[in-house]
């Protein structure tokens, strides 16, 4: 005996395939954050590649921050910057610049980027390889979304420890 179920159920499951690869999610996500990534680099090497003097570049640094890192980035760099010029004098935090990896540059550009994980709408961990001075050095970042545009939200250095979680162990060792 032939039932006729079985077309209803197929187009279930047609359809149940359709909605999850046709609801923006992870693929969407995965090209919105290389594409941010990409947009994000771009910039960089505009403000590193142009032979300008070190106040445009601290400048377009700047600018950089607030276009392509979190609010939460953005607000413990504040509080780095706060303790700095409490310890007037002294070594500052940064020994290296976090957007080149480096203290010196020159030809700054990424390729390589690969997103590691899209949890879910908000969080991706996303890997590169940042080109200075002829050398090839892998970077990681934390991406986090905020109203639909991707963000910046941490730096890792090569050993994987976190430069937003050493910003907030900085501050707090130097608390006055």
């Amino acid at each position: 005996m032939e039932t006729k179920i079985k077309p209803f159920s197929s187009l279930i499951v047609f359809f149940i395939y359709f909605l999850t690869q046709c609801t923006p999610g992870a693929t969407d996500n995965k090209e919105q954050i290389k594409n941010r990534i990409q947009e994000t680099y771009s910039f960089i090497s505009n403000v590193y590649n142009t032979n300008t003097p070190i106040e445009h570049i601290q400048r377009g640094k700047k600018e950089a921050d607030s276009l392509f890192c979190s609010k939460e980035w953005n607000k413990l760099l504040k509080s780095v910057e706060k303790t700095e010029q409490q310890k007037e004098g002294e070594l500052g935090f940064w020994e290296a610049d976090y957007w080149i990896m480096a203290q010196d540059f020159d030809s700054v550009y990424i390729d390589n980027i690969t997103i590691e994980s899209a949890t879910n709408e908000t969080e991706a961990i996303a890997t590169f390889t940042l080109h200075n001075l002829g050398n090839q050095q892998p970077v990681k970042v934390a991406m986090t979304n905020d109203n639909g545009l991707w963000f910046i939200n941490d730096f890792y250095l090569e050993t994987g420890d976190s430069l937003k979680e050493m910003m907030k162990q900085y501050v707090k060792d130097n608390k006055q």
